[in-house]
């Protein structure tokens, strides 16, 4: 259970973490999806698929190790990081450099 998980390697602070996070998260990544749907494909492919890594990722912390493992770790803080970028991003077209 990957509230199980935060909570015995971090105490209830680790719990707490562990919403703050997801409520962040999904708070972005819903201002995201507002952002990008219809006027962007890439940037909104990007916030989708975003959405369903942190949901595989909660539904993996039920069932295995969640967060704790280093391939997870990564793949976790790149989806935050993902998101936050993508929720932050100016609307204008990215431009290409050669």
């Amino acid at each position: 259970n990957i509230l199980l998980d935060f909570w015995i390697r971090l105490g209830l602070a680790g719990v707490i973490t562990l919403v703050w996070i997801q409520f962040a998260f999904w708070r972005a990544a819903a201002a995201a999806y507002q952002r990008w749907r219809g006027r962007d494909p890439l940037r909104f492919a990007l916030t989708v698929g975003a959405m369903g890594c942190m949901v595989n990722t909660l539904a993996h912390g039920l069932v295995d190790n969640s967060v704790y493992v280093n391939d997870l770790a990564f793949v976790f803080a790149f989806t935050l990081g993902l998101i936050a970028t993508l929720a932050r991003a100016d609307s204008s077209p990215a431009q290409v450099q050669p």
